[in-house]
């Protein structure tokens, strides 16, 4: 019965997942974790413009779990987490039990999970066509991103995509959400604590680490910290999805923003080289090959 409810799940998934815009699929498997799915939308509409012949290798830097891969189509990507803490990625058995490759193969075969730095990240120059890192810089202290900026670029074949919260507009709307936060649960929120005490990036600081970048203002501030607000109460939780699509959709397009989209792109001979020998993608494939040679 299980294989048979995989099986029907798995119909969806692939037209679901390839699509970034709010839908009745979108709220039916992301509705009761919206703004998580909201944040990996804006940075998946970068990456699927992207034509290979290939299954594209993504790395999602900070993924926290099974990161852009829950909202990917698994026939066409082949996608690598890491995560400083090792507990994040624990969680990444939990939670994509349920994804099936185009063969039915529980999805998890494709995924790579690594307990990594962002400022050493243990893989070669230019080892995946995408790198993203979705609500992961903020998180880096200011006198560290020059160096995680340089990591995340060195890696990437094609392109670096990133979300963030940005600018004093940024900062605000955290704060506000962590005052919110601490009435409804009698303590500050560990995320946006981090956020506030790295520093909130400018967009000059953004062009400066990412030379030749564009970026992209999203989410009106006053529609994410009604999304994320509400979804601090379980009852609520369900229907963010439900005010957004019908409502708050409307003004998300309007300032102030609360966050940005950065797109880097390798251009030329712009590619970024080494510092020190690092682990190569390949020798991770040749060793998951050699284990499942002997099992």
């Amino acid at each position: 019965m299980k294989g048979l409810f995989l099986r029907f799940l798995n119909l969806f998934m692939p037209r679901v997942t390839v699509r970034p815009e709010i839908g009745f699929a979108e709220l039916l498997l992301y509705g009761w974790r919206f703004t998580v799915w909201q944040r990996y939308s804006l940075a998946l509409r970068h990456l699927l413009g992207v034509e290979m012949k290939r299954p594209m290798s993504i790395l999602d830097v900070g993924a926290s779990g099974i990161g852009i891969a829950a909202y990917l189509d698994c026939a066409r990507f082949e996608v690598y987490v890491t995560d400083l803490k090792a507990t994040e990625l624990k969680s990444v058995v939990r939670s994509n039990f349920y994804r099936l490759d185009a063969r039915g193969h529980n999805a998890l075969t494709l995924i790579e999970r690594l307990v990594a730095d962002a400022n050493s990240l243990p893989f070669r120059d230019g080892a995946f066509d995408a790198v993203t890192a979705v609500a992961m810089l903020e998180h880096i202290p200011r006198t560290q991103r020059s160096r995680t900026a340089e990591e995340l670029m060195r890696v990437a074949r094609h392109l670096v995509v990133a979300y963030l919260p940005a600018e004093s507009e940024g900062r605000h709307f955290d704060i506000l959400y962590n005052e919110a936060y601490e009435r409804r649960f009698a303590r500050h929120d560990i995320n946006t604590e981090e956020h506030l005490s790295a520093g909130h990036a400018s967009e000059t600081e953004l062009y400066e680490l990412f030379p030749g970048s564009r970026l992209v203002a999203v989410q009106n501030g006053y529609v994410w910290q009604t999304t994320m607000i509400l979804e601090l109460y379980p009852v609520l939780r369900r229907l963010v999805g439900i005010l957004y699509a019908t409502i708050l959709r409307w003004f998300d397009g309007r300032p102030p923003f609360y966050a940005r989209v950065l797109v880097w792109q390798v251009v030329g001979d712009q590619q970024l080289t080494r510092r020190t020998p690092r682990r190569s993608t390949a020798y991770a494939r040749e060793q998951r090959e050699d284990k499942v040679a002997e099992a």
